[in-house]
């Protein structure tokens, strides 16, 4: 339909949300199919939020293909994307949890890093409140230097995380 109108933003947004929903489906070929299609037509049209949740999303796909590099490059260019938008994308958790080659050290690396982390940030589209609370825990675990608990914690977020569909 949107093909049809001819409404390239709407557009993009659709193909957007689209590669976020087979994201939560675990559904590997369609999200990079529709993040390809989103990151096409985003960067055609200068949309920095799309091209950065593309980014996100293929950093996902590339994560559960295991080639951890480019999740990491993927995470990192999506993440740098929104933080220079003069009003940042909420959306750090879909570029966070695949990025890193360490599955749990580097995940809670990331999601401590600073004000714009998953940890602390207000900005951010809420996560359920029951992954909020683990990674949380896992980040105060991390703070207080009890990295092996911290290491524990994520390893039980991020199962959390796949039974919810967020990883």
């Amino acid at each position: 339909m949107v093909e049809r109108v001819g409404d390239l933003v709407l557009q993009s947004r659709c193909l957007t949300y689209r590669a976020v929903a087979y994201r939560r489906l675990a559904d590997v070929g369609h999200c990079r199919t529709e993040a390809e299609k989103t990151l096409e037509l985003a960067t055609k049209l200068g949309m920095v939020e799309y091209i950065a949740m593309a980014k996100a999303n293929l950093a996902w796909v590339a994560w559960r293909q295991e080639d951890h590099a480019e999740a990491e490059k993927l995470a990192t260019e999506a993440l740098d994307l929104w933080h220079r938008m003069d009003d940042p994308y909420g959306f750090d958790w879909m570029a966070l949890w695949p990025r890193s080659r360490s599955p749990c050290i580097g995940k809670i690396a990331a999601l401590q890093s600073g004000s714009r982390a998953v940890c602390w940030s207000k900005n951010q589209h809420p996560l359920p409140e029951t992954l909020l609370n683990a990674i949380r825990k896992a980040c105060d675990e991390w703070q207080n230097g009890a990295h092996e608990n911290a290491t524990a914690e994520l390893i039980s977020a991020m199962g959390l995380a796949r039974e919810l569909r967020y990883l």
